[in-house]
């Protein structure tokens, strides 16, 4: 073995390419010349980076698993503010917070959100907003109220629909109260009221 004092630097290749030394607070690695490869040619066997775990003891961070050939992280990642993660080979989507906003960007092909069940929820007190169930229903909730509901035969609206116009092709069967505000055209040439009751006020 051999023993290199602190500030000793530990020179490698024959224009002192690769450093090794300690300045008697940190230790340093530094390369000049090429890449710099760090391989572990045992079969089935990793590479382990490993360091304090804010315990006094020692945790892996990250781990080449040379067995199932997988890159393995280990503890919580973290990306600041406008550092983007990308992926695809031509940077085709992006994850990143810009500082105010979470951003998801694909910017090739189509957005494909895969899941049995899909929730989205509030960010502050995780109530429901939007819930796509496997082979069922679709909701869609305001403040964490159920508001609508996809069926087998069509939409379940709970509460008042409002719209600007609306356009109904087929039958229509409505089993309250109908408030007309403006005209009321009927165009048939059978209009039939089952009604004991009709009042039509001229105003």
């Amino acid at each position: 073995s051999t023993r290199h004092n602190d500030n000793v630097v530990l020179n490698l290749g024959a224009s002192e390419d690769l450093q090794i030394y300690h300045d008697s607070t940190n230790s340093f690695i530094r390369n000049y010349t090429g890449n710099l490869y760090i391989d572990n040619t045992l079969d089935d066997k990793d590479i382990l980076l490993r360091s304090d775990d804010g315990s006094g003891g020692v945790a892996t961070y990250f781990q080449l698993d040379g067995s199932q050939a997988q890159l393995k992280v280990h503890k919580n990642m973290v990306f600041f503010d406008s550092v983007s993660a990308t992926f695809g080979s031509g940077a085709d989507a992006t994850i990143l917070h810009d500082g105010s906003h979470f951003r998801l960007r694909a910017g090739t092909g189509n957005f494909n959100i895969q899941a049995n069940d899909f929730h989205i929820t509030d960010g502050s007190n995780g109530s429901v907003r939007f819930v796509v169930d496997h082979d069922g229903e679709t909701r869609l909730f305001h403040n964490a109220n159920l508001k609508l509901t996809t069926q087998s035969y069509g939409v379940d609206v709970t509460g008042e629909l409002q719209s600007d116009s609306l356009d109904v092709d087929g039958a229509a069967d409505i089993s309250g109260n109908l408030t007309v505000g403006g005209n009321l055209t009927v165009n048939g040439s059978t209009t039939t009221l089952n009604t004991a009751t009709l009042t039509v006020d001229d105003l």
